[in-house]
């Protein structure tokens, strides 16, 4: 059964919509900057991507941001699949993927309680993992499968897998799917501690290393059976070929030198979509900045890829969006839609001092590249050695 993509909705340090994304991560460019809102001892260097504090997102209420960010997303994402919010049909489905979910609003009812102040139920009841998908659910009308995955940094990655599993399984027809996490002290101090954040810019793949820039950010697609898409007379953005898992269990934090889950998820996506890697057109990778994670990632690529002979594009939208946890996987599959659609790659923005380094054939796209996308695989891993693939294909079944 074909699964096709019917709609995308992001929040991101670019700004809400789509739209200001797409001429984000086209543009390149540094995304990065101070972040005076998240306390911490003056050591720590306060850089981040984040959004604009003052975002709407059309609740009313003290809504706990990932909460108003996760409702802008998806009011995008159902609005460009032609689906009206209340009127859902009745299979409709949503997985969320989160690493933290409502946190500030769990921080501020901490705070409150070690200071002897008030405290506001509201505020607590906000920060288990499933509130936003209950929060989505109520908003939008939800009424078919729901679900929560949190799994480090593939969990928006695995949210769009959940769907596809789904749907083929037909649990449902349709599935609102994506990821969300927020900035802020909880997480930005917890990757400072570990000494993974960047005091200047990011610059993945680079031998000499800099490190982690923080973002957050929020993206749904909507993933639909293609017969309910014809049915309806949706507009299609592209397929969703693929899926991919893995765990390679080496370590809290350090993933495989071996590459060995990452290259197990992407083979894997590639098997469930029909594709060789010899078909790839373009990789959008996990390409966080830290030397751990990238010389994973080359190591998976390297194994993977080794047979082929003709360049493959990659890129790497850290600079520009920052890793924003439990949404990066989501993101980056917008990312890769808006790809196969265009026929561009968007650039790598690097330092222009800093040589990427990836093992060959695969090369970082350095400025925009126009080029025809037929087939984009994208990477995510996390810690906990968590790795998760999905491939997107461009839609040739008609309108």
């Amino acid at each position: 059964m074909s699964c096709v993509l019917t709609g995308m909705g992001v929040v991101s340090a670019a700004g809400p919509g789509t739209a200001a994304f797409l001429e984000a991560i086209e543009r390149g460019g540094d995304g990065g900057g101070p972040l005076p809102h998240i306390a911490g001892p003056s050591h720590q260097p306060r850089i981040g991507a984040a959004l604009a504090r003052d975002l709407g997102g059309g609740d009313p209420g003290p809504w706990d941001r990932a909460f108003r960010m996760s409702s802008a997303a998806a009011a995008e994402a159902l609005a460009d699949a032609g689906l009206a919010a209340g009127d859902l049909p009745g299979a409709c489905g949503l997985v969320l993927g989160t690493t933290l979910g409502g946190a500030i609003k769990a921080q501020r009812w901490h705070a409150g309680l070690l200071a002897g102040r008030r405290r506001r139920r509201a505020d607590l009841l906000q920060a288990p993992l499933h509130a936003i998908a209950d929060h989505l659910g109520r908003r939008f009308g939800f009424a078919g499968p729901r679900t929560v995955v949190s799994n480090a940094c593939v969990s928006g990655t695995n949210a769009l897998g959940l769907a596809l599993d789904l749907i083929r399984g037909g649990e449902a027809e349709i599935v609102l799917a994506g990821g969300v996490d927020s900035l802020h002290g909880f997480n930005f101090t917890g990757f400072a501690a570990l000494g993974l954040l960047t005091r200047d810019r990011c610059a993945p793949f680079d031998p000499r290393g800099r490190k982690m820039l923080l973002g957050e950010a929020a993206a749904f697609l909507v993933v639909e059976a293609e017969a309910s898409a014809r049915r309806r007379g949706a507009r299609v953005h592209a397929e969703l070929a693929g899926y991919g898992c893995a765990c390679d269990a080496f370590h809290v934090t350090t993933p495989s030198p071996e590459g060995s889950g990452a290259g197990r998820a992407i083979r894997q996506a590639l098997a469930d979509a029909g594709v060789t890697p010899g078909e790839v057109d373009l990789v959008s990778l996990h390409g966080v900045g830290t030397l751990p994670l990238d010389g994973m990632e080359c190591a998976a690529l390297r194994e993977v890829f080794a047979d082929r002979r003709s360049a493959l594009p990659a890129t790497s939208l850290r600079p520009v969006t920052g890793h924003s946890l439990g949404g990066v996987g989501a993101l980056d599959t917008v990312a890769c839609v808006l790809a196969v659609e265009r026929g561009i790659v968007p650039p790598t923005g690097l330092p222009g001092d800093r040589l990427p380094n990836l093992p060959p054939p695969v090369h970082l796209v350095r400025a925009p590249l126009k080029t025809p996308i037929r087939v984009a695989l994208n990477t995510s891993s996390g810690f906990g050695g968590v790795n998760a693939a999905l491939v997107v294909r461009r839609w040739e079944g008609g309108p």
